[in-house]
């Protein structure tokens, strides 16, 4: 998710799921943000926090999203040559107005055989396994068409995500999970399905899993990391939670500030014994960090939601734009 999945986040849930995942058969894949691929290749610098990650975040798959079959191709290869993740994925799903005025996300639907080209001209251009996410259609009356799309990309991508609601409905409404249901009977062994969508808990995703080879969780996993897992954390958990999270957001952008000037063919991508060095060097915290202090708020309203008292702590928490402060605050609020 944009704003969301970046790489403090993916290490937070990789972190979660590692100590309180118990069954052995339970897998967790992790996701970038989506990057626009025009912007990647335009000025790549720019748009590498977009893809920064450690080794400890694996299995990863890179997403990209645009609509320039040329700039989706380059950005493919690119990434595929330099970087390496356990996949590259295109998204043909999100519907946000500003990723379809490029042409991108659910705005490929609309000239289905011309995107159904571009997929194959991608899978073929790159060594690294490719993949689609993307929508049960554009509306409830163009899910047939949808349907052969899909089963026509199958036959060549090797996984494919499906959101079980129309472009039209965005996120919210019924989810379709027959539909997803549907594509991955028709598939069968040609093709993994992913379903998504929907998905409101860890017992909810076990069940949605049982005709599918996979789930994918994303808007529930906002403020809740801990439903990729069978555990209801504490309100201490919460806390250190809270205070790992804030930590690693500095690190993050810490090591993408020092080392920003240093692009030239290939980012150097940090380690994550770097990022926890980094994170755990709280003392040198200043107004340096202002905008990874700032930028970690909106994780940390969401993981507040529901407890009592939090209007009161967001309200005062949305004034702070310093570490120290808002750390205090955190403490007499959490611990």
């Amino acid at each position: 998710m944009d704003g969301i999945t970046n790489s403090a986040y993916r290490i937070i849930v990789k972190q979660i799921f590692d100590k309180y995942n118990k069954n052995p058969d339970h897998k967790l894949w992790l996701w970038t943000e989506f990057m626009n691929a025009d912007g990647y290749c335009i000025n790549p610098s720019r748009l590498i926090h977009h893809i920064i990650r450690t080794e400890f975040e694996t299995p990863l798959i890179a997403q990209i999203y645009g609509g320039n079959e040329d700039m989706l191709i380059k950005a493919a290869q690119d990434i595929d040559k330099k970087y390496f993740f356990s996949g590259i994925e295109l998204n043909i799903g999100c519907p946000s107005p500003k990723v379809m005025a490029c042409g991108g996300g659910a705005g490929m639907l609309r000239d289905k055989k011309q995107t159904i080209s571009t997929l194959k001209k991608l899978s073929e251009s790159i060594k690294t396994p490719f993949s689609i996410k993307t929508r049960a259609g554009l509306t409830v009356e163009d899910k047939k068409d949808q349907l052969d799309f899909i089963l026509e990309a199958g036959q060549f991508i090797p996984m494919i995500t499906i959101h079980g609601r129309t472009y039209k409905q965005s996120h919210s409404g019924d989810v379709d999970r027959e539909f997803i249901y549907k594509v991955k009977k028709e598939l069968w062994e040609k093709c993994k399905v992913i379903g998504n969508g929907g998905i409101k808990s860890h017992e909810q995703a076990l069940e949605a899993c049982k005709n599918l080879d996979w789930v994918m969780i994303g808007q529930a996993a906002i403020g809740n990391p801990w439903i990729f897992v069978d555990h209801q954390p504490s309100r201490e958990e919460v806390y250190e939670l809270c205070m790992n999270h804030l930590h690693l957001t500095i690190a993050c952008d810490r090591y993408l500030k020092t080392h920003q000037d240093s692009f030239e063919e290939k980012f150097p991508m940090p380690t994550y014994d770097q990022i926890i060095k980094l994170a755990a060097d709280t003392d040198s915290i200043s107004d340096w960090d202002l905008r990874s202090v700032i930028e970690y708020r909106k994780y940390l309203f969401n993981y507040v939601t529901g407890l009592i008292g939090n209007k009161e702590f967001k309200t005062k928490v949305a004034q702070i734009k310093d570490y120290k402060s808002l750390k205090a605050e955190i403490e007499n609020f959490l611990s």
